[in-house]
């Protein structure tokens, strides 16, 4: 493959002059699709008939160029070396047309920083070519620049930063029209928000991202939306619907045959295989990551490819083979990607302790602490650290420690706790609250004995004092004192007994509380997850309706057509109004909430069931427009309807029915 233009065999400078900077953009874009070595060449050879004088303006046209093909080479010394002038000069000078190539040119060089791990210098890059492109007035650049801050916040564990400046990046490019940058900003937005939970709002951004791309036909942005859709569907377990659009988008990587696709393909692959059991095939695609990604000198995907592998084998049972390849990744990062290393530290923890090497799980998770407090992430990784600290001291025996590590999870944000977190949260209180019941039992039946003792005691002293009547009243006497004396150490053996149970006893009510802490989590989650099905459920009637009114347009050729779009339609809408979708919601919802619409209906008699189903939404905790879009109203109409709700329950207008309803246990 050759790029559309042909080299005259003698050219002068001035004749290449007007056409260089399309040229330049042909041969970026040409490296770009997987022709790096080729489009080197081209670059020689243009330069050799220019022979550019340094420092001019077409200098830096040429290095700009250089930095690019070097990236997609995978020589990123050498596309430092080419792009560094560039952001070391003084752009104020430039020409506006200049200073704007300059600005992409550096917006290149983070992006560089970005992929070999260095932030700090990728921030520091995106903040300068953010400068350049707000100089030229270029809103096209800003918003990119918007989008990759946001980017690298989002690595550093910034989430909440990264959300603004993803807005921003999103706003900008909407008001320009920008239908590129309007995608990619829905994109990261989507994946930020995947992150936090709401996955209503994450898969309606995805989706809105997804159609951008598609009215420019760029199948490659359209590729890497179904990657995320994929990732999506991945996290919440749903196997089944993560495989099409991996598959998809392992076929479209195989097409084009770039290394970047086929890395981000072999890495869906991998937590598919992983997350249906099929370790050996996870492995195989893990280290196909790896691969493609020292093809790329790529080292973050190399690491990822690496460590990867040794989750598949810490969850195969080969702890020792997990513990030399988190150690290798671990190798390959160095001193970058701090929060990867705290990931591979916490890993080969879990993997001493499965081999009872507690001292060595316990140094591996203070390696992980030290890394995290040094790069300020700690927070983010906090409860995976705090969980194996826990768990080593438990096994060491040192339970006064366990706890008091165990204690501080109740600082730990929902946010950062997953279902799974959550569960393994239970569990570890559980197994501690058996440990001190059994302390308990133990006391108990100890102090049982010493009564059992006691009762002996004085029937052997009553016996002795009669015996002792008849004898030499001295003898009387002394065995009167020695039974006062027994009975008052007793006395202090069970007063300090009965303080050792009331200690305990508020032991076990703290450990209740949070047990009963960790229960309102689980049905916080449980609710999200509910809201989740129910929208997404909507989201798959709003379709059915659309495909029902389009084939409504269609005008039938004959009357047998005719009648078999009637027919479509009818089992269209049936779709749309299966009832079951009612009855699914309620099933689930009565896991989590079993005698909620019991007591509704017993505190509020004169309610119809449409009024329950609001009161159900409010309860899992939808707002005004998710209940609006569930039950295809409008928002007046709920509002209108929450208002004559709260006069049929009693309440005040200054009342809030969300609070009597999430009261309701």
């Amino acid at each position: 493959m050759m790029i559309g233009w042909i080299l005259p065999s003698s050219s002068s400078a001035q004749e290449l002059s007007q056409p260089l900077d399309s040229l330049l953009d042909e041969i970026s874009s040409f490296s770009g699709n997987g022709h790096a070595k080729e489009a080197l060449v081209q670059l020689d050879s243009i330069r050799k008939i220019l022979l550019p004088a340094p420092d001019s303006e077409e200098d830096w046209k040429f290095k700009k160029a250089y930095g690019v093909v070097y990236m997609d080479q995978g020589d990123m010394d050498a596309a430092k070396s080419q792009m560094l002038p560039l952001y070391r000069a003084n752009w104020k000078q430039m020409p506006q047309h200049i200073r704007g190539q300059m600005a992409r040119a550096v917006n290149d060089l983070g992006l560089l920083y970005f992929r070999i791990g260095k932030m700090d210098s990728a921030r520091a890059m995106h903040d300068h070519s953010l400068l350049m492109y707000q100089s030229v007035g270029d809103d096209k650049g800003i918003s990119m620049n918007y989008g990759n801050i946001a980017v690298i916040l989002s690595d550093i564990g910034r989430r909440d930063s990264a959300i603004y400046f993803c807005k921003k990046s999103l706003q900008i490019a909407r008001e320009n029209d920008n239908l590129e940058s309007a995608g990619f900003a829905l994109l990261n937005l989507g994946l930020y928000e995947i992150a936090e939970g709401t996955y209503a709002e994450a898969i309606r951004h995805l989706l809105e991202s997804r159609e951008y791309f598609k009215q420019m036909d760029r199948h490659d942005l359209i590729y890497r939306i179904d990657l995320r859709i994929a990732q999506f569907y991945l996290k919440i377990e749903d196997f089944e619907g993560a495989r099409p659009y991996i598959m998809r988008g392992k076929e479209y990587a195989d097409s084009v045959g770039i290394d970047a696709h086929l890395c981000r393909s072999y890495r869906n692959l991998g937590d598919y295989f992983e997350g249906i059991g099929d370790y050996e095939a996870a492995l195989v695609a893990f280290d196909s990551v790896e691969v493609v990604a020292r093809r790329m000198s790529h080292a973050k995907l190399v690491s990822i490819g690496v460590t990867s592998q040794a989750m598949v084998l810490r969850g195969m049972e080969q702890y020792r083979r997990s513990i030399d390849l988190y150690m290798k990744g671990i190798e390959e990062m160095g001193d970058l990607f701090p929060g990867m290393r705290v990931h591979a530290w916490t890993g080969i923890g879990k993997c001493q302790m499965a081999l009872a090497n507690y001292r060595a799980a316990l140094n591996a998770a203070e390696e992980g602490e030290r890394i995290a407090r040094q790069a300020q992430i700690y927070e983010s990784h906090r409860f995976d650290l705090i969980g194996l600290k826990v768990r080593a001291h438990r096994g060491m025996g040192q339970y006064k420690l366990a706890f008091d590590y165990l204690d501080q999870y109740q600082g730990i944000q929902d946010s950062t706790l997953t279902g799974a977190d959550q569960r393994e949260i239970a569990r570890q209180e559980y197994e501690f609250q058996k440990i001190y019941e059994q302390r308990i039992y133990d006391l108990e039946r100890e102090q049982s004995e010493v009564k059992h003792q006691h009762e002996m005691d004085r029937a052997r002293i009553t016996r002795n004092s009669i015996i002792g009547v008849t004898l030499l009243l001295f003898g009387a006497l002394f065995f009167v004192y020695l039974s006062y004396e027994r009975k008052k150490r007793d006395n202090r053996l069970l007063a300090l007994r009965a303080e050792q149970l009331r200690y305990k006893h508020r032991q076990l009510e703290e450990a209740h509380e949070k047990e009963q802490a960790l229960l309102n989590d689980y049905i916080s989650e449980k609710d999200r997850r509910i809201a989740a099905i129910t929208m997404t459920q909507m989201e798959f009637g709003n379709q059915l309706k659309k495909i029902s009114d389009t084939i409504g347009k269609i005008q039938p050729a004959t009357s047998k057509c005719g009648e078999a779009i009637t027919q479509v339609q009818r089992m269209l809408k049936a779709g749309i109004k299966d009832e079951n979708q009612w009855d699914s919601f309620v099933h689930q919802f009565d896991q989590v909430h079993p005698r909620f619409f019991d007591v509704l209906r017993n505190s509020y008699p004169g309610l119809t069931v449409n009024d329950q189903k609001i009161c159900a939404y409010i309860k899992i905790g939808m707002d005004n427009k998710s209940i609006a879009s569930v039950t295809d109203l409008t928002l007046n109409t709920v509002k209108s309807r929450i208002y004559r709700l709260k006069k049929k329950m009693g309440l005040e207008p200054d009342d809030s029915i969300r609070e009597v309803v999430l009261s309701m246990n």
